[in-house]
């Protein structure tokens, strides 16, 4: 099936940092992406990488403190730009967000069904009967099995992978060009965390969206490229069967080599902090080919053929 429609957002020089005492946590650094029209861009990294923070800086959903620069450019128009209330019509209606861990997301006291008709009353301007019917057809769409009986159940009746798929009807209920899907498949058993991928990547058929994620194996089955991102920066970018039959960086092998198809080998050492990065090559640490300059200069993301980007100063 063709993608149509709009959804295409360009990240530009995104930087990000929150203030911690008398230190500064820099979540996001000087990041550059691109998701065009009808794309599944996949965002992979450790947990503590600076993923979600990118998420939710889209949509300004993070504390007024936070320091941002960069520009962050959805359809043309810059959303770092805009007032609160010209982003309330962009959040949901333009581009809707599958929020991390349905458990906290959800109100315990509030059925599941009045929460998706509150999503449709505020971006489709319907109320009442036109209001249920509409969150009926959503718990429909995203495969509730009994949605008329489901309208009324209230979260703690529902599995994981269920309140899962209600955060995806709350997303699509502004009916959005764009989705960000933070972490859908976080917790699940597999067969739940497979139905959930398979659902994403029908959805994906026709909309943009940015799907963020540490599982490597579910970004390999429905995104179209994939942008690995490590200490608050992406290190590798390339289209999805590029990257993972030749990945260039050496923390994307690793990725890769902790699979358990490719022999379960961890990644030796921890992820460093984004408070103290370190000098060089934020990779240099856990790096086994790491050279004395990796240590000394840090290497920009360099384009070495079309479409493909490397942060890495021996990758090759």
């Amino acid at each position: 099936m063709t993608k149509t429609g709009a959804g295409v957002l360009h990240i530009r020089n995104l930087s990000v940092s929150f203030q911690s005492g008398h230190e500064l946590v820099r979540a996001v650094n000087t990041v550059n992406l691109t998701v065009k029209p009808g794309e599944i861009l996949g965002l992979i990294g450790e947990t503590g990488c600076g993923k979600t923070v990118l998420g939710m800086a889209i949509l300004r959903l993070l504390h007024p403190d936070t320091l941002i620069s960069g520009e962050i450019v959805y359809n043309g128009t810059n959303l770092l730009a805009l007032g609160e209330e010209e982003m309330r019509q962009i959040r949901g209606g333009g581009i809707g967000m599958v929020l991390q861990n349905s458990v906290t997301s959800l109100n315990p006291v509030v059925t599941i069904g009045r929460q998706i008709a509150e999503s449709v009353e505020l971006h489709q301007g319907c109320t009442g009967d036109a209001a249920r019917s509409e969150a009926v057809r959503l718990l429909k769409e995203v495969g509730i099995s009994d949605p008329e009986t489901g309208y009324d159940a209230y979260p703690h009746e529902f599995s994981g992978g269920m309140n899962e798929r209600v955060m995806i009807a709350m997303a699509l209920a502004g009916n959005p060009s764009f989705l960000i899907a933070d972490e859908p498949t976080t917790g699940l058993d597999t067969p739940v965390k497979n139905r959930i991928v398979s659902l994403l990547q029908d959805i994906g058929r026709k909309r943009s969206m940015l799907f963020i994620t540490h599982d490597l194996a579910a970004a390999a089955r429905i995104c179209d490229r994939i942008a690995v991102m490590y200490c608050g920066e992406i290190v590798e970018c390339g289209s999805t069967a590029d990257l993972l039959s030749g990945p260039l960086h050496p923390y994307t092998r690793g990725l890769i080599g902790s699979l358990p198809q490719r022999g379960f080998s961890p990644i030796s050492g921890m992820s460093p902090s984004l408070i103290n990065a370190p000098p060089g090559c934020r990779f240099s640490p856990r790096c086994d080919r790491c050279h004395e300059c990796c240590r000394e200069h840090h290497p920009p993301l360099q384009e070495i053929s079309n479409g493909r980007y490397v942060r890495c100063l021996f990758h090759d």
